[in-house]
């Protein structure tokens, strides 16, 4: 199964973001970095290169996440993937998280047909995995012909864009789902 993430930037903390690039390059076939007008794109750039699996593809302005995802699945199609992985610059895959994700798909070989997108948990839990009806986009194993139909519309702002996503998912007659575990280290939201 062929599997390509996306991961969309604007200045994201270079710290953390090493981290991010560093775990889901190992888990995926290839890396899509989607840069919104960074300040230090050079460096992403050169975080890519290292990756040795990664294309940095350069927005130009900062676009808004919808728009920049959109980019991601285009370009992403010159991969032929199965499924992308839809992840924000400082969302970080657990160890095997996406092995464990496919696998627990894999056991619903009756329904996978039918599924669109599995969001991967971000809580401690017992991997359960369940009907979900509003999803975000970081965190979203998306089948890659689902996405090219379902993402993503730039009129809505943040979480808006994200639950539209999931309910044209739904539209088109498929399953979003998730699972409820810690398979990825993601915080929604900032603090005021």
């Amino acid at each position: 199964m062929r599997l390509v993430a996306i991961v969309v930037t604007h200045n994201p903390d270079l710290e953390r973001f090493r981290i991010v690039i560093d775990q889901v390059s190992k888990q995926v076939n290839r890396v899509l970095m989607v840069d919104n007008d960074s300040k230090d794109r050079d460096k992403l750039r050169d975080l890519c290169r290292t990756a040795g699996n990664c294309d940095f593809v350069e927005v130009g302005f900062n676009s808004g996440v919808a728009h920049a995802l959109r980019r991601g699945i285009s370009y992403a199609n010159r991969y032929a993937p199965d499924w992308l992985l839809f992840l924000d610059d400082d969302t970080i895959l657990m160890d095997n998280a996406v092995d464990r994700a496919l696998g627990l798909i894999q056991n619903y070989r009756n329904l996978s047909s039918r599924i669109g997108a599995v969001l991967l948990g971000s809580q401690v839990g017992n991997c359960d995995i369940g009907e979900v009806k509003y999803g975000v986009f970081s965190g979203t194993l998306i089948r890659a012909d689902v996405a090219a139909k379902a993402c993503c519309r730039d009129e809505f702002f943040m979480d808006q864009a994200d639950h539209d996503m999931y309910s044209r998912i739904r539209e088109l007659g498929y399953l979003t789902l998730g699972i409820k575990c810690k398979l990825i280290d993601h915080k929604l939201g900032t603090k005021r």
